[in-house]
């Protein structure tokens, strides 16, 4: 793992933030095995150059940072924050097609639970955070704002030959809910999507 790296990320479609699956995909690169994985946004990263640091054990998160990235393995805890420069226009930045759309075009809803056989076109992060805004753009309301991902924790890499499996488990005032994640029968990790006007 790095210590300290200036990094540029490529933004998806239209978006002027960071998506959240590519700060993911970024650090899991880096992991060979983990107990436990979570990623948390404390706000959108509006700057594709940012700059990862590693905390040194027993460090303090600071109060300026876009995402922290944790991993648990063995009782050894490693912990990396994105510190984002000031927004920028990023009307000229780097751009890579991304079709959500593709991603479910499998998936199915029932009550509060979404299935999807996973696209392996793509990444395990970016079949799990589509699949979680298809169901919420379905099963609530959005029409008054838009849904964005929070926070996630992983026990386990999930395989793309089996279907997977998404159950809200928690919603908090439908502003910011849980959903668990399913495959084979196995509860792989929770996804959290809040909800902003």
């Amino acid at each position: 793992m790095i210590k300290k790296k200036q990094v540029t990320f490529n933004l998806k479609g239209t978006r002027k933030y960071v998506h959240g699956t590519d700060i993911f995909d970024y650090f899991i690169k880096y992991v060979d095995s983990f107990d436990v994985i979570t990623l948390s946004f404390h706000e959108p990263c509006l700057n594709p150059c940012c700059t990862i640091i590693e905390l040194p054990e027993g460090g303090e998160v600071p109060n300026q940072k876009s995402a922290v990235f944790t991993i648990k393995n063995n009782e050894k805890l490693q912990r990396f924050y994105i510190e984002v420069p000031e927004a920028i226009d990023t009307t000229n930045s780097l751009r890579i097609d991304y079709n959500e759309d593709k991603i479910v075009e499998s998936a199915s809803i029932d009550g509060r639970k979404a299935r999807c056989m996973p696209n392996p076109s793509y990444t395990f992060i970016e079949n799990i955070v589509s699949l979680t805004k298809h169901f919420h753009l379905d099963y609530f309301d959005s029409s008054r704002g838009q849904w964005f991902f929070a926070q996630l924790e992983i026990f386990h890499i999930f395989d793309t030959s089996n279907e997977l499996l998404l159950v809200l488990h928690k919603n908090i005032g439908r502003r910011f809910t849980q959903s668990n994640i399913f495959q084979s029968n196995k509860k792989i990790g929770s996804i959290y999507f809040s909800f902003h006007e």
